[in-house]
């Protein structure tokens, strides 16, 4: 497999249909909004690509239209960047590969919204009195997701300047934070967005993450973006609120996590895009609003 230079990346951008699970990341890709590598079969006419995001080595399979074998690719791929989480949106009954396969988890995104404006079960007084402050220099600090913003951003003000978010507070006490942890536009030209919601420990489970969530759906909406909700189909809690915030008709698809044999499923190791970071749990890519 060959990286194809950046100022190519065009050439496999078709490969990829808009209502491809985790588009969104995809998108911000080939717009040059967060980095990745692109490997592919012939660099001058590419019948077969491998993206791989620099976030959490997220991977996207890219065919022109040819249905084939890529169990040797993505061995050739593995033997380059440690370890990938390869997006597969066939369904857990399509064969994928086996080679170096350390793991299936079965995840929803939501991309249906019909904004709810209040929703059963959601205790009102506990939430009533927040207030929400536009996240900033100021307050980045305090959010408990910080470290996936500067994971995919890398610095405190690229990430303020690609994306926008809300701190919540009760008397100056911080409660918890939610943000557009990444957004980009389609090839229809409509802006789209992923969703990352955090709320503090002892806050949990009193209608706060919805008020969060409804507040920040809010924003994204004003702004003529389309909000999208993607999370674990065994996170119950994401999945409820997902559905009390009036998300519905969810895409079920599949992330393959795949790793050379040097390194053990409980650590990552990334080399990506010429960086290098160790020791990230391989659980570090859950944030609550969409894993």
């Amino acid at each position: 497999m060959l990286v194809l230079p950046e100022d190519q990346k065009a050439l496999v951008a078709t490969f990829f249909p808009d209502d491809h699970p985790a588009k969104v990341w995809l998108d911000a890709y080939f717009q040059n909004r967060v980095p990745g590598i692109t490997y592919v079969d012939h660099v001058a006419a590419p019948t077969f690509s491998l993206v791989v995001l620099e976030f959490h080595h997220v991977t996207f399979v890219g065919l022109n239209g040819i249905a084939r074998e890529f169990s040797a690719e993505l061995a050739a791929v593995l033997a380059q960047e440690v370890y990938l989480e390869v997006v597969w949106p066939h369904g857990s009954a399509t064969p994928f590969p086996q080679v170096r396969l350390a793991g299936q988890v079965s995840r929803q995104e939501f991309t249906s919204l019909t904004p709810a404006p209040n929703a059963q079960g959601v205790t009102q007084d506990s939430a009533s009195d927040l207030e929400f402050s536009l996240l900033d220099a100021r307050n980045f600090s305090l959010c408990e997701s910080k470290g996936e913003c500067l994971y995919a951003y890398e610095t405190r003000e690229r990430f303020l300047a690609e994306c926008f978010g809300f701190v919540a507070t009760r008397n100056a006490a911080y409660l918890g934070n939610a943000e557009v942890i990444c957004q980009s536009g389609d090839r229809n030209g409509r802006l789209r967005a992923d969703l990352q919601i955090i709320v503090a420990e002892p806050f949990r489970r009193s209608g706060i993450g919805f008020q969060l969530s409804r507040h920040l759906i809010g924003q994204v909406l004003a702004r003529g973006i389309v909000p999208t909700w993607s999370c674990h189909t065994a996170n119950e809690a994401s999945m409820v609120l997902a559905r009390k915030l009036g998300f519905a008709d969810p895409v079920e698809y599949q992330m393959l996590s795949y790793w050379t044999s040097s390194v053990p499923p409980g650590t990552i190791s990334r080399r990506s895009c010429g960086s290098c970071r160790t020791g990230l749990p391989s659980t570090a890519w859950m944030p609550i609003g969409w894993w």
